[in-house]
């Protein structure tokens, strides 16, 4: 739909209107950190065995074994996560469904003090899944119900999982009505290759930030 002002681009999402920088990020909220630490307990467990073992064969022997045993059971158990992991994603399915059923993007308050709040069922999942989506986008001016205001204009980050918006207004300038700076479009590139703790940190410390994440 395009823009009734003249001098705002015609591309839109949601209330955003001028919109150039468009693009979809998604983190992995695992700590692949405190997974890799796990697997090299797992290991130093294996090699403490061996090496309790010493250079009796008889002990070495049911070290093997006590290995053995270990690695099929740790086979069950990767069985029963992979089973697990298939229920996540059917309810993982099912909540982008009713998701993508609802209205995209509504407009939320936007006082210039907004209140710090936790959407319910926000806390790093959807669907019972690790992976989070964002959208980053770049806007000229806002849409509030038909009136189209310039100077709120910059750089806007909408939470896809939960189809609000997240934070809007970083990288702002005095007016919209120019066009999008080449600084609001570096602001938005910084932001898209950020890791997780850092676009947290990002989105959590900016006053204009809904709710935490």
């Amino acid at each position: 739909m395009p823009s009734t002002v003249a001098g705002i681009g015609p591309k839109r999402v949601g209330p955003f209107c001028g919109v150039v920088f468009d693009q979809v990020i998604a983190f992995d909220t695992e700590d692949p950190a405190r997974q890799a630490r796990q697997e090299t307990r797992a290991d130093e467990q294996v090699g403490d065995l061996g090496t309790e073992a010493g250079g009796d064969p008889g002990v070495q022997e049911e070290g093997r074994g006590a290995q053995g045993n270990s690695q099929e059971e740790a086979g069950q158990e990767e069985a029963g996560q992979e089973e697990a992991g298939q229920e996540e994603a059917k309810r993982g399915e099912d909540a982008q469904e009713a998701l993508s059923q609802a209205p995209r993007f509504a407009s939320n308050s936007r006082g210039s003090e907004t209140e710090s709040r936790r959407i319910p069922g926000s806390s790093g999942r959807c669907g019972g899944e690790s992976l989070r989506r964002f959208r980053v986008v770049t806007y000229q001016a806002y849409n509030a119900c038909g009136l189209i205001g310039t100077e709120h204009n910059g750089v806007a980050i909408l939470d896809e999982d939960n189809a609000q918006v997240l934070c809007d207004d970083i990288a702002r300038v005095n007016s919209g009505w120019y066009g999008v700076t080449p600084e609001q479009v570096a602001a938005a590139e910084r932001i898209c290759q950020m890791t997780w703790e850092e676009f947290r940190n990002n989105v959590n410390g900016n006053p204009r930030a809904r709710y935490e994440i």
